[in-house]
């Protein structure tokens, strides 16, 4: 038989251990308390709300890579890159070969105009999974966005500026 389960039967016999037993049994082990709470909240994009619960379980276990992924997602959602970033960093700092979060930092390095950055990180994703049409897309789009730019500061430099302003896509 397993004591466990043993336990759990005891734990849940209210009249022999009390209400405390079946209070400690509803506590859940740190970070994953409330996962489908701050899952549901992010599918409702209901985002800030979702952010307070990723940041109670960040507080609860700081090394739980998806943690600072899906607070990432919900920031970028929010628009607010900076913060964005720095989560996407900080997962990466638990687990660097994850391609899906070199994707998604790459897109807020993007986004916030780093397309040096965004170019170095999305590399890391395509070398990770080379064949993932997505990440290609992105690196494409990437791409574009640094020649568009170059092209900017080749006009800028040769003082053309009635050129970028047809050019521009309003």
């Amino acid at each position: 038989m397993d004591p466990f389960n043993i336990f759990r039967e005891f734990a849940n016999d209210s009249f022999f251990f009390g209400r405390r037993s079946q209070e400690f049994m509803n506590v859940d082990n740190g970070w994953e308390n409330l996962k489908e709470k701050r899952n549901a909240l992010f599918r409702e994009k209901k985002y800030e709300e979702a952010l307070e619960y990723y940041n109670k379980a960040i507080k609860k276990n700081d090394s739980i890579e998806v943690l600072y992924s899906n607070k990432g997602t919900c920031l970028k959602c929010l628009q607010n890159y900076n913060q964005a970033k720095m989560a996407y960093i900080k997962s990466l700092e638990i687990n660097p070969n994850n391609p899906k979060n070199l994707n998604r930092l790459a897109s807020v390095y993007l986004i916030i105009g780093e397309l040096n950055d965004a170019v170095l990180t999305q590399r890391k994703a395509l070398n990770i999974e080379p064949n993932n049409s997505a990440f290609k897309q992105q690196m494409e789009t990437i791409n574009q966005m640094i020649f568009e730019d170059e092209q900017i500061k080749k006009l800028l430099n040769e003082n053309k500026v009635d050129e970028i302003e047809k050019n521009i896509k309003i």
